[in-house]
């Protein structure tokens, strides 16, 4: 099967694509992804992904929210069933768990399920743990690739990554850097992408200065 070939579901255990939403901006989005999501039965995305990706679901879908409440859209807006990771329907208590077992139960009875995530699915650790079940349980699944936002908002923001000299770049995740992580970061001659949210800014940016 090729890559980009759309495979069948299973009439058991649906099937699953894991899709990476990019950064933010609709346009990023593949036409693999794009593809896949106008033949998704159900969508399983975060609040901050929804907006990018449900404009190309298939119509006639009613929308249900994590609260369990039905909502319409306007005539024409295309509908798909929504869950996301943050539900309370699951009894584990991990909000990945819970993650896990929206799309495990998503997928029964042959349906197509799109788990999409910001940026890459690659670097998602929330959509690892759902693959990992998925192999587990014989459920098929796909990955699509997005555009990282650790990529995506610097080439948006005109800040090449590497330059001529070929010099390395390291990304770090300021929530869970430990001090080796920002002293090997301080040491080293190549670019550093750190990720963080606003009201953290400042204190990352003081762990770089004592890094040096």
């Amino acid at each position: 099967m090729s890559p980009t070939a759309l495979p069948a579901a299973g009439p058991e255990h649906g099937h699953v694509t894991f899709l990476g939403a990019g950064p933010g901006d609709p346009g990023l989005l593949t036409l693999r992804a794009v593809e896949a999501l106008s033949n998704a039965d159900v969508l399983i995305a975060e609040p901050e992904v929804l907006d990018v990706i449900r404009t190309h679901a298939r119509q006639g879908v009613s929308v249900v929210h994590t609260d369990g409440n039905l909502s319409t859209s306007p005539p024409g807006t295309p509908q798909l069933t929504v869950v996301d990771g943050t539900s309370t329907t699951a009894a584990a208590p991990s909000p990945a768990r819970d993650a896990v077992h929206l799309v495990m139960e998503a997928a029964r009875g042959g349906r197509r399920v799109v788990r999409a995530v910001a940026g890459d699915p690659g670097l998602d650790t929330d959509a690892a743990e759902e693959m990992l079940a998925c192999a587990a349980a014989g459920v098929p699944f796909e990955v699509v690739p997005g555009v990282a936002a650790a990529v995506g908002v610097p080439a948006y923001a005109g800040v090449p990554l590497r330059d001529a000299d070929g010099a390395d770049v390291r990304f770090v995740d300021a929530r869970t850097a430990s001090d080796r992580c920002w002293t090997e970061v301080g040491a080293s001659d190549g670019t550093v992408v750190v990720s963080t949210t606003l009201d953290a800014v400042a204190a990352a940016a003081g762990e770089l200065v004592s890094a040096g």
